[in-house]
């Protein structure tokens, strides 16, 4: 066997220990539909990367809209889509997740700006496919709910829906 092996061998090994363990401590990313507490301070961090220069939410009634309508969106999608997105945002919210979906040392909260762009930029270009599925989830409904707010339209230029 060649070290090359061994060592991806090895890498692998950890990784596998780091998520078992991890496992006993996850918990679904939704309960009843909704995100929990650590799925919130997630979706909270990666609102204030992906959003930045789009006018992001900045305050903690702003940022508190942003993730109510980000909770009606993930409610009003199919069961299926919906487990999807809790395992995701589940998984994300524990260490080994954290660490080996997005190569995030510190949790989401403590993590400055630019470790989250970095970590996210590396989940968007990664050569793996599951990291890359993940980084456009978590920017999607990121965007959804950003984008479903009417205050978003003016920014656009879009006047918002006519009246019937």
């Amino acid at each position: 066997m060649q070290r090359r092996h061994v060592l991806a061998l090895a890498a692998a090994s950890a990784s596998a220990v780091a998520l078992g363990l991890g496992v006993a401590s996850w918990t679904p990313g939704l309960q009843n539909a909704h995100l929990t507490p650590a799925a919130r301070r997630l979706m909270s961090a990666v609102a204030s990367v992906v959003l930045s220069g789009m006018r992001p939410p900045t305050s903690e009634s702003t940022l508190a809209e942003h993730l109510n309508r980000l909770d009606q969106i993930v409610a009003g999608l199919p069961n299926a889509t919906r487990s999807e997105i809790s395992d995701l945002l589940g998984i994300l919210s524990i260490t080994p997740g954290r660490w080996a979906l997005a190569g995030l040392a510190d949790a989401w909260p403590l993590a400055s700006e630019r470790e989250l762009s970095s970590a996210l930029q590396d989940m968007r270009t990664s050569r793996i496919p599951v990291q890359r599925q993940a980084y456009q989830a978590l920017r999607d409904l990121t965007m959804a709910a950003h984008f479903s707010a009417e205050g978003s339209w003016r920014h656009l230029g879009y006047p918002g829906p006519k009246p019937l």
